[in-house]
């Protein structure tokens, strides 16, 4: 896992990381690579597109980037994610949030006083929530991304009931880790997909229908596709969908 770390600190990416962070400190903004590719690099891979979290928001993250990369997409999403591509290297960027923005109930006592680990609060699973802080490449771990990754389980950081009502396409995604990963489904967040499944049916969009796209090429889709039937998120996909991961 160590070994994973140095890959963080090594990869190309963390110059282009350094001097953008920099960019954001001058327009009075934080910034930190966190999600897949921090995951990825604790695997021993090398990933190829690079999540980033800043207070900035989408506006000023699709300001920033124009400036420093001459390009910027910003997604129509409710999450507003700014991409830019540098060097052959795709960057995004995701403005900090916090569960209470989709769940007003949340305890605010589980919150932090760093809105950047509000940020990790929010992530689908705790294997993408190894963090380094920019600029100074600091890196952190706040909530067991290393542990879990050593113990092959995929959960959220939070109730799994809370961060499914705020994404349901979350529950494709961990099958989509499943069938990608071979890690296993906490026992909790099953239950919670059996309890939630039928709220993937309104939001059965095109990021839906990309990871259902992922199980089908992944190394063990029969782990993925048996957990969205397990869970009873099958009988809410539409009927091709139904037939197209039953003939799997």
């Amino acid at each position: 896992m160590r070994a994973g770390v140095r890959l963080v600190f090594d990869h190309p990416v963390m110059s282009l990381a350094d001097d953008l962070a920099e960019v954001y400190a001058a327009h009075g903004h934080r910034l930190a690579l966190t999600g897949g590719a921090t995951r990825d690099f604790l695997l021993g891979k090398r990933p190829h597109d690079f999540d980033f979290v800043s207070d900035a928001d989408p506006a000023d993250s699709e300001r920033i980037l124009t400036g420093w990369a001459g390009n910027a997409t910003r997604s129509p999403n409710r999450f507003g994610v700014v991409s830019a591509t540098v060097d052959g290297l795709k960057l995004q960027i995701l403005t900090f949030r916090s569960p209470r923005d989709w769940c007003p109930d949340f305890d605010p006592a589980r919150l932090y006083d760093d809105p950047l680990l509000n940020q990790l609060l929010c992530a689908d699973v705790t294997i993408n929530c190894a963090t380094v802080v920019l600029p100074g490449r600091r890196y952190i771990d706040p909530l067991g991304a290393e542990a879990d990754i050593a113990a092959r389980i995929l959960r959220p950081p939070i109730d799994p009931h809370v961060a499914i009502a705020g994404n349901p396409h979350t529950m494709v995604r961990y099958a989509r880790f499943a069938a990608e990963l071979g890690f296993d489904v906490d026992p909790d967040v099953k239950a919670a997909m059996r309890d939630l499944a039928g709220t993937i049916a309104p939001d059965f969009s095109w990021s839906v229908i990309v990871s259902l796209s992922r199980i089908l090429t992944a190394p063990d889709p029969a782990a993925g596709i048996t957990l969205l039937a397990e869970t009873g998120l099958l009988d809410h996909f539409p009927e091709h969908w139904r037939a197209r991961l039953a003939g799997r």
